[in-house]
Parts: structure tokens; sequence; C-alpha cells
């Protein structure tokens, strides 16, 4: 009979040790749904994609924000398989996509246009994949009945493209996608073209149908309200370069850079030279003093003496309503302080008038230039 040979003790650690790095890598990318790694990408010589890097959960709801020319568009094409990266990798589900053809990643987009064909009712527009796929009649109408209670069109089928108002044709456009059963469906910019009230009651739609069929969802615009109403994570970006991710409360509270906190949280941004003369604090030169509009509070009488803020003396100079709040410019010294004040507040504030104004320490946020 041949000996069982026994296996030292030292080799044996490494293995479990081995073992264990390999298992937690298979968890992370359990975790992490979608991996953009070290993405780059040019058209020509302009550089739009800067060795981008980041995430996605199963079933999160995330958002690509910037500016107009950030890059945030050409990487959700990217990510469809509408461009191609000159660098990097993307993995779905644990396995690298990054050159398979855009129809078999099993990912959908809708885009800004609608993209429905005029010739077709609001039920063939719907069911077009499906029968391009060969689904049985009884498949489709059950497919296509559920897509269309989602979106609240039911008793629309019938209708065509043009008897639809903007908002009918993009809820179609996203029954086109949902029908297909994506394994994640992208959002550029859908609500771009539609007027602001109802572009809000099409956020909450597409959140409303997001929790419930609980499916990964990427979505793009430059609007930071939007981001901020319907976003698990925010991306944010700006020159081809992932500035900061982070929920929207963090991205917002707690901005990394001065991009950051000028871009969605319409922070004051004032040179350090500029806020440490107005409030006599030792900011220098070659810093930037970020803080909220709504974190500044303003007073007809001075405070008194506090060593937890900054204080000032100021002169409204204008004012505008902004639903809810007020926004106040406060001019102090050849500087403008923005500080927003709610629309129901007992105080109102008119142009000319001196005011004393105080910001929280702990409010401040201090940038190298």
């Amino acid at each position: 009979m041949n000996e069982m040979r026994q296996v030292p003790a030292i080799t044996l650690g490494r293995c479990l040790h081995q073992y264990a790095e390999i298992s937690s890598l298979q968890n992370d990318q359990l975790s992490n749904f979608i991996e953009l790694k070290n993405i780059q990408k040019s058209f020509g010589t302009n550089l739009v994609l800067r060795d981008v890097s980041l995430s996605v959960g199963k079933g999160e709801f995330v958002t690509f924000l910037g500016p107009s020319g950030c890059g945030k568009t050409t990487l959700l094409r990217c990510l469809a398989g509408l461009e191609t990266v000159d660098r990097g990798l993307i993995f779905l589900d644990g396995t690298d996509i990054t050159y398979t053809p855009a129809n078999r990643r099993g990912i959908h987009m809708l885009f800004q246009q609608y993209c429905l064909f005029p010739t077709m009712d609001v039920f063939s527009n719907v069911s077009f994949g499906l029968r391009m796929a060969s689904r049985s009649k009884p498949e489709v109408r059950k497919a296509v009945g559920q897509a269309l209670e989602m979106v609240d069109l039911i008793g629309h089928e019938k209708k065509y493209p043009h008897q639809l108002s903007g908002g009918e044709q993009q809820r179609t456009a996203l029954a086109r996608c949902l029908v297909m059963n994506p394994r994640v469906l992208l959002l550029d910019e859908p609500f771009s073209a539609i007027d602001a009230k109802l572009r809000k009651e099409l956020q909450l739609y597409l959140k409303r149908i997001h929790r419930e069929l609980h499916m990964t969802s990427v979505f793009v615009t430059h609007d930071q309200e939007e981001a901020m109403r319907i976003s698990d994570t925010i991306h944010l970006f700006n020159l081809g370069r992932l500035e900061q991710s982070g929920t929207p409360g963090d991205v917002y509270a707690a901005p990394k850079t001065a991009f950051v906190a000028g871009f969605i949280g319409s922070y004051n941004l004032l040179q350090g030279s500029d806020f440490g003369r107005i409030t006599e604090s030792g900011f220098s030169s070659d810093q930037l003093a970020a803080f909220r509009p709504e974190a500044v509070r303003i007073s007809p009488v001075p405070f008194g003496p506090d060593d937890g803020f900054h204080q000032a003396r100021g002169r409204i100079t204008d004012s505008i309503p902004q639903g809810n709040v007020t926004r106040y410019a406060v001019g102090v010294d050849g500087v403008t302080i923005n500080v927003d004040v709610l629309f129901n507040s007992s105080q109102k504030w008119s142009r000319g008038q001196d005011v004393f104004f105080r910001i929280g320490k702990e409010d401040v946020l201090a940038f190298k230039q």
C-alpha cells in the first residue's frame, strides 16, 4: 500500500492564503458587476478619456455627471460597444467584454433621440426586438403588456409616434429597452429635450422602475439636480478624468477638489487672500476657500463674538428667487458671496441693505490652487 504523503504545514498555509486571495478577488468581481479599468480613448489628436477606472455594483443606479465635452457619453458608448477603447479593459459580471460586439453584450441603450419607427404603432415599436428574436406571439404580447404597464402606457398600443407627447414617446423608447430584459440599461441624457415639469415626472418613473426590476443602470447627464435626485452613486468627470465618485450626499457635502465644489454644490469659491482679508482669518494666497450658500447666515445686526465662525459685514446687491429658496448676492469689499435663504423666511432682504453674515469654520473647505 502506498503511504500517504504528508503536506508540510508551511506549504498548506501558503495554499490557504492563496485560496483566500482568489476568493476575495472573485467576491470583488461579483460585487462589482461592471469594471472599467484604465480606459483611454482618443478621436484623432483629441484625448477624450484619460485613464478612467470605476466600478458599478449589480442592481446599482449610477450617474456619469459632468459638463459638456468631459467624456461621459464617450465612456457610456465604450461600455455599450458602440466605440472601441484605445487602451484599458471592460468587464461585465467578471467576463472581459472589451472587444465583444455590441449586440452580444446584453446591454441596451436609451438615447437622447427617441428613435421610434414612425410607421409603427406603440405595440410594434416596443415588440420590435422580440419579433427580431423570433419570440412566440403569446410571449411577445405578455412581455410588451408588462413593459407598457411599467411605463404607464396601457391603452396607447395602437397610437403612432406622431400621436404621442414627448414624454409618451420617451416612455415608449424606455419600454422597448425594458422588454428585452437587458443585463444593463444605459441612458444617455434621455430627458434633455423635455420640459422641466415632465422631466421630473419621468425621473420618478425611471427610479421606480429601477427599484422594481433591480436592474443595473448607468445614466448620463450634465444636470446636477437630476443626478442628485436619482443616483445611488455619482461619478463626476472633468476633461476626460474621473474627479470624484460617491453617494450624492458625499459628493455634495465633501468635495475633494475645487472643480467638484464649484460644479455640484454651487459652492462659493473665493481666493484665499480675499477670504482671509474680509473675515480676518488665516487663509493664504495659494488656497481657495469653499463654502455652500446655505451654510451662510445673514442678520441686520452683528452676531456677536464667537470663535466657531468667520464673520464680516456686507451689502445685498441682488436677489434671485429659486422656488423655495431665494439666493442673495452679498457684496463685501469687492467680493461677492451667494447666500441661500428659505423663501418662507420671515426676514426679507432688500437690494442695498447692509447686513452681517457668518459661516461656521467647519463649513469652510480649503483647496490648494
